[in-house]
């Protein structure tokens, strides 16, 4: 468990943020077959068959998953694979969210630096500025 709650590297390579992990019941032993163990998995990322798969990393494989809630979201009177409207409250909840950037991935580059876009980019001595706009920067040679 402590190796889950530090975060663990799956077999893609890609390795999990720490979870919160908490032992919340274990079954009893039946006819030399061993017990089951009830665990509460909080995560703050959630990556495709994440639980299952740290899970099985770790020699400990989940027969059992019961999602409780979906960030600020819980609805315990809602039965499995039901839905609802969102109230105008959880909405908001959930838009005050940020998500975290993906691991290991730079955020977007939006532009060019400005003393930089009006150097020339290639040979012919334009810019992007003047290639868009059809003009030369200097005559040609």
């Amino acid at each position: 468990l402590e190796r889950l709650r530090r975060g663990v590297t799956l077999p893609d390579g890609i390795r999990t943020a720490p979870a919160e992990i908490e032992l919340t019941e274990t079954t009893p032993e039946k006819n030399g077959v061993g017990g089951n163990s009830w665990l509460k998995v909080i995560l703050g990322e959630g990556r495709s068959r994440q639980i299952r798969r740290m899970f099985d990393l770790v020699g400990h494989p989940v027969t059992k998953l019961r999602r409780v809630a979906i960030g600020p979201i819980r609805d315990s009177k809602l039965p499995p694979g039901a839905f609802r409207d969102l109230a105008p409250e959880e909405v908001a909840a959930l838009k005050a969210i940020r998500p975290a950037p993906p691991r290991g991935t730079r955020p977007e580059r939006t532009g060019v630096h400005p003393a930089r876009a009006a150097r020339p980019t290639k040979r012919d001595g334009k810019t992007d500025d003047d290639r868009k706009a059809g003009k030369k920067k200097w005559p040609a040679r």
